[in-house]
Formats: C-alpha cells, sequence, structure tokens
C-alpha cells in the first residue's frame, strides 16, 4: 500500500476573526479538500486543540510534508488557542519545519517569521507581510459561509493549500493564487470598490519563500513534465477539453519544435507559453491549422520553462505530442560507416550530402540484439515521427531505409531508439540507377 502523504491542519478558532476563518477553511475550503485525497492523512489541530505541544508534537514527525495553518500572528511569531506561541524566531526546533512546506493565514509572519522557518529548512513558505484583512456583510447572514464578501478573501488564501495538495509547484502555486486575487479584484472593482481595495492590499502581501520547484512527494505532478524527444501520448475526450505540459529547462539560443499528431477527422490545436500557462486568448505561440497536426517551433529559444497546452478545438480522439531540439545532424561520408549509442527513447540525426541525382542512396542501420530502433530519411528537411520520405519501423534494431531517385541536396537521417538502449552502426551507400 502506497504511503499517504502527512498533513498538519492546525486551526484556531477563538475569537470573532478566526472563528471566522475557522468557519471557512474547516467547513468549506481547507479541510475538506485535504480530506477528500485519498493520497493525503491530515492531524487536525482544531479549536483548542491549536496548543504549542499538540503542534510542536505533530510538527516534529519526520513524514510530515505539508503544514497548513490559521492563527494570529506578528513579524516574528505564529499563534494558535488564545494567543499561545507556537513558533517564536529563535524559539521552536528546526526540525519542526525541517523538510516542510507550509503555509500561514495569519498577520505579519512572512516579515521575519517566514524567512526564518525557510532558513531552518522549510522548503517553502507562504504568508503574509502585512496584516491579512478581511472584509464581511453587514448585516451578513446567520451562516457566515454563505457571506459573498466574506468568503472571497478567505477562497483566495484557501487556494494555496488546495493547490498544494494537488501537486503543484511553489511557484506554480504562488501565480495561480494572484491570479485568482486579480480575477476577483477585478470582478469586485465596479459593484465593490473597497472590497476590491482590501483584496488587493492582502494580494499584495502576500509572499512565497523558499524553493519554487518544490511539490508534495509522491504526487503525480498537476501539470505533468515533457521531456526532450520523448513522444507522450495522451486524450481529449470532448470539444473544448484540454491537457497542459510543462517543459523545463529549455537553453537559451535553441531551435525547439514542438509535435502534435492526432486523428484526421477533428480539429486540434496547440498553444505555448514562456513561463506562463498559456490560454485560447494569451499565448506566446500557436498551432491553429484546421486539423489535429499541428507544429510550432521557437528559434531562438529563451532560457526558462515553456508550458504547452493540447486543446480540442473539435472533435475527441487519442494524440502524441513530441518536443524536441532542432540539429543540423553530424554529416556522414558514403561507404564510411558511423557508431553511436543512445538510450531508450532518444534520438540522433545525420546528413549526406548528395552530390549526384538519378543514383540510390541506401542507409542500413544495426542496433543491439533485443532493442527496437527505428530509422528515418528525408530530403532537404529533417525527418519528423509524421514527415519522411522512407522509414525504417520494423520491431527489430536492424533497419533500411532507401533515397531513389537521388536529388542534389541534403538527405537528413534520424536514428530513434524506440525501445531499448545501445550502440549502434549506421551506414549510407550509393548505388547506381543502371
Amino acid at each position: 500500500m502506497k504511503t499517504k502523504i502527512l498533513v498538519v491542519d492546525l486551526e484556531s478558532a477563538y475569537e470573532t476573526v478566526t472563528e471566522m476563518g475557522y468557519e471557512f477553511r474547516v467547513r468549506k475550503y481547507v479541510y475538506p479538500h485535504l480530506q477528500g485525497k485519498d493520497d493525503l492523512s491530515v492531524i487536525a489541530l482544531f479549536g483548542e486543540d491549536a496548543t504549542k505541544s499538540n503542534f510542536k508534537h505533530a510538527c516534529s514527525i519526520r513524514t510530515v510534508d505539508f503544514i497548513t495553518g490559521l492563527g494570529h500572528g506578528n513579524v516574528n511569531v505564529f499563534t494558535g488557542h488564545e494567543h499561545e506561541e507556537l513558533w517564536r524566531v529563535g524559539n521552536y526546533n528546526s526540525q519542526e519545519a525541517r523538510g516542510k512546506i507550509i503555509h500561514l493565514l495569519s498577520c505579519l509572519t512572512a516579515q521575519q517569521l517566514g524567512r526564518d522557518l525557510v532558513e531552518k529548512g522549510a522548503l517553502a513558505y507562504f504568508g503574509y507581510d502585512k496584516e491579512f484583512v478581511v472584509l464581511s456583510s453587514y448585516p451578513g447572514p446567520s451562516d457566515i459561509t454563505e457571506d459573498p464578501i466574506a468568503d472571497t478573501f478567505f477562497e483566495c488564501d484557501s487556494e494555496i493549500d488546495q493547490l498544494i495538495a494537488d501537486g503543484y509547484r511553489a511557484s506554480e502555486v504562488y501565480r495561480k493564487v494572484m491570479e485568482l486575487y486579480e480575477r476577483q479584484i477585478g470582478e469586485l472593482a465596479e459593484s465593490y470598490p473597497e472590497v476590491a481595495k482590501w483584496l488587493r492590499h492582502d494580494m499584495q502581501a502576500l509572499r512565497r519563500y523558499g524553493n519554487p520547484n518544490v511539490s508534495l512527494p509522491g504526487k503525480e505532478p498537476a501539470i505533468p513534465e515533457l521531456e526532450l524527444n520523448k513522444p507522450v501520448s495522451g486524450k481529449l475526450p470532448a470539444t473544448g477539453s484540454s491537457k497542459m505540459y510543462l517543459l523545463k529547462g529549455v537553453e537559451r539560443g535553441s531551435k525547439l519544435v514542438v509535435d502534435l499528431d492526432g486523428p484526421a477527422d477533428v480539429n486540434f490545436n496547440l498553444y505555448m507559453r514562456y513561463e506562463l500557462e498559456p490560454t485560447l486568448d494569451n499565448c506566446d505561440y500557436s498551432g491553429c491549422a484546421g486539423s489535429a497536426k499541428e507544429k510550432i517551433t521557437i528559434d531562438p529559444t529563451k532560457a526558462g520553462d515553456y508550458y504547452i497546452m493540447v486543446y480540442s478545438y473539435e472533435g475527441s480522439g487519442l494524440y502524441t505530442l513530441l518536443a524536441g531540439m532542432e540539429e543540423d545532424g553530424e554529416e556522414i561520408q558514403i561507404g564510411v560507416p558511423v557508431s553511436g549509442v543512445l538510450s531508450e527513447h532518444d534520438a540522433k540525426y545525420y546528413m549526406v550530402k548528395e552530390e549526384e541525382a538519378g543514383k540510390e542512396l541506401i542507409v542500413n542501420l544495426e542496433g543491439p540484439s533485443g532493442a527496437d530502433f527505428d530509422l528515418y530519411i528525408r530530403y532537404g528537411l529533417k525527418p519528423e515521427w509524421t514527415e519522411w520520405d522512407d522509414r525504417g519501423y520494423t520491431s527489430t534494431s536492424k533497419e533500411i531505409v532507401r533515397a531513389y531517385p537521388t536529388k542534389t541536396g541534403n538527405y537528413y537521417i534520424m536514428v530513434h531508439a524506440y525501445r531499448k538502449s545501445g550502440d549502434y552502426t549506421l551506414k549510407a551507400s550509393l548505388k547506381s540507377s543502371s
């Protein structure tokens, strides 16, 4: 059985402000979301149980990965039930923070305590460096969680916990929460300008410290990572559905090519954006040619991460997505064998310069026993998974491709390790047409 991720959820509730937060976090947003995750186990310290002894014991458990808490605070202190100090700079055991993601809905703690928690080993911290302000309706409903004004404030902050529990990286959590704040502010700016003003105050006070790439361990990433030269398959179930991918650590000044291949009778689109998730209305690059075969080329690339979205404009079905760096390819001479080695799913490009037309170009591949290597050839352009002049596509690593009659110019060859890894030999030869 898979070990569950352990979460500490501390919720103070002893006066008006913490009681209001308790209702939203425990009844509506945070605790129900955590409880709904099959891979999470929650240590709940609610109300009178939000004490220093309970908190210290729970946070000292080495297998705890996430701590979320509601309580009053100050620049260097976070408190629990009846203002009992839980953490104070210089007065807590670093083991309580080490290796954990921490979110504190507590005033001012980002000024010193949040930084100190990260210095003591916390992987990431989310909190506020100013007073966290909440407005509510007057007169309000008998059930505070039905108050739309107060709800807006707690919905934005609780998004932090929900996204962490969903497996998002710290940087993605912060960005998405800021986007939610902005949307809420935009919706309320005209009808409730005072509410919008204080929402912006809270948004501008939110801080994130620590590792931007950290997420809860053992969870499937909320946005799966796409690796170069490794095709991934997926399915869009209906018109309007989409799937997001993340391509991390792209080098500056390269030529990046992203190919989408889907069913013949549907219309899938491809969208990309640097460092941010693309939307239909906001992207840096798009492929919308009216079919399910789309291609985006970025030349030159920026250093950093690219987000890729596959979107069904019309129809449903399976697709394959592939991202790779375009290379000129190593030039090989006719009749001279070359050797190489490939890891599973990797590919290598070569080029043959043909100076005579009308002959037959033959390329032979000899790969490792028990492996499945494929061979592609294309005139003038590099072959792709869906674009080639000839391919060797058996279930072995011995393949042959031909070009006849040849044209003067460059022929590009791709060797692809479909299954298993190993050494290979490649040789190009020319045969007279007569």
